[in-house]
């Protein structure tokens, strides 16, 4: 039997991911950007031409909203305050937290890095060995100019493919 402590964590999970699932599975996404004064960041959307089948993607700092590569302006704002509220709960429980994955009809990846929350809906086809590589060299990197992360996700895509062929042959 659950335990009250427990019973409400997993309502609070379950709310999450009712949120999760309303917001992102079931919208019509499209690209859309927050300018950041002062702030050059990545052009988050690349994410999507290197990775296939990534239907959006969103970045925060700190619950501060970042980018956004969806049609989501005030969901993503409600959402990273939730996400925030889920990985303290978590964090409280089992420690650190690097990536949390919630799968419905499409996929939801977010990816921690320090004070960075990068969100990511992809379709189930989703290369995820390669997503995760990806998305973690680009939350390592995230501050750097757009042409050096373009070089790093190079390489982590090289990367994984090299690994893939070493497994496979």
């Amino acid at each position: 039997m659950l335990r009250l402590k427990d019973r409400i964590m997993t309502v609070q999970i379950s709310s999450f991911i009712s949120i999760v699932t309303e917001t992102f599975l079931y919208s019509n996404l499209c690209i859309d950007s927050i300018p950041q004064g002062g702030i050059e960041l990545p052009d988050i959307s690349f994410l999507r031409k290197n990775v296939r089948a990534i239907k959006g993607v969103f970045l925060t700092k700190d619950g501060e909203v970042l980018d956004v590569d969806v049609e989501l302006d005030k969901d993503v704002k409600y959402l990273s305050k939730s996400i925030s509220y889920l990985l303290e709960v978590i964090c409280d429980k089992k420690g650190d937290v690097r990536k949390l994955s919630i799968t419905g009809n499409d996929r939801f990846f977010i990816f921690f890095h320090d004070s960075y929350v990068l969100g990511v809906i992809a379709s189930p086809d989703v290369n995820i060995p390669l997503l995760n590589v990806v998305a973690g060299r680009m939350l390592e990197h995230v501050e750097v100019p757009q042409e050096q992360m373009e070089k790093i996700v190079k390489e982590a895509k090289d990367e994984v493919i090299e690994r893939l062929d070493a497994f496979i042959g």
